[in-house]
């Protein structure tokens, strides 16, 4: 027959609540997506400019 000698002390379990509130969005003012020009004139094909490797500034 075994003993259990080492009793452990009980620590009762915690829930924290950490509550972020944001105002509308978090990247609503990031990016703007227009599939048409000032004349109402639908794009169906992608610009696309020539590929550069530069530092952007944020």
């Amino acid at each position: 027959m075994k003993t259990n000698t080492s009793i452990k002390k009980y620590s009762m379990p915690r829930i924290e609540v950490i509550v972020v509130e944001a105002e509308n969005g978090i990247a609503v003012g990031s990016a703007r997506v227009q599939p048409y020009n000032s004349n109402y004139e639908i794009f169906e094909e992608w610009d696309e400019e020539p590929k550069t490797d530069r530092a952007i500034d944020w």
